[in-house]
């Protein structure tokens, strides 16, 4: 699982979560048959992303599957997807299986939250070129801590920036946190922080940015809205 937690006016209120691997798909399937309650918990608790990550592909990528789940849940968005060329995936593999997730995506009037690892030149011009015939969708960039040079390209694409704490270390957090505007700003906790790591995160950002924590936590309130809550 992976969170992205935004919240209006501390603490933070709101949370989505990934589930991103063909394995993990079928045991939440499985899960559901036997109590159909779960999923309308989880309805009202959660914005639910499925997607396969490009880490975890392993040939068993259905997606029926991925839009059975997709149409399961009335907060819904595909995610993580993306590029790593870090992992072992073959990059072909990797480009296939991402770009029918996107037109997925593009399909059902979805968002995505992208996990891009030295990828991200490539990422800008399969996103462009999709944009440029068929019109945008909702982005989440997790993890972002990159260049300015890059950041500016997936601004352009009106993306949403996801930041936590180890994305805001060093000269580069910084300079991220000073750049990156409130309109395009979300906090993730990063799995195991839960909110308290949400807090802290927007908590150092609004320390970098020279920003106070409550502006900052209500700018994320209203991306988190419009990016997984479909909310103008």
């Amino acid at each position: 699982m992976q969170t992205l937690d935004a919240g209006g006016a501390l603490p933070f209120y709101k949370a989505a979560a990934c589930v991103y691997k063909a394995q993990d798909l079928s045991a939440l399937k499985a899960l559901f048959q036997g109590d159909a309650r779960l999923c309308g918990l989880l309805n009202n608790a959660l914005c639910v992303g499925v997607g396969y990550h490009p880490a975890f592909l392993n040939g068993d990528e259905n997606l029926e599957t991925l839009e059975s789940f997709l149409n399961a849940f009335k907060s819904a968005f595909i995610g993580e997807i993306g590029l790593d060329y870090v992992c072992e995936t073959p990059h072909e593999t990797q480009r296939a299986v991402f770009l029918n997730q996107l037109e997925l995506a593009l399909q059902n009037g979805l968002g995505a939250v992208l996990h891009i690892v030295k990828a991200h030149a490539e990422t800008i011009d399969i996103l462009k070129g999709i944009f440029g015939v068929k019109g945008g969708m909702k982005l989440c960039i997790h993890a972002s801590r990159f260049s300015k040079d890059i950041a500016r390209e997936y601004l352009k694409l009106n993306a949403f920036l996801s930041v936590g704490l180890r994305e805001l270390k060093g000269e580069k957090g910084l300079e991220l946190a000073k750049y990156i505007p409130l309109e395009n700003i979300l906090f993730e906790s990063d799995s195991s922080l839960g909110e308290a790591g949400a807090l802290a995160v927007c908590e150092e950002f609004a320390k970098l940015s020279g920003i106070g924590a409550e502006i900052c936590a209500e700018a994320a309130n209203r991306n988190f809205s419009k990016m997984f809550l479909n909310e103008s």
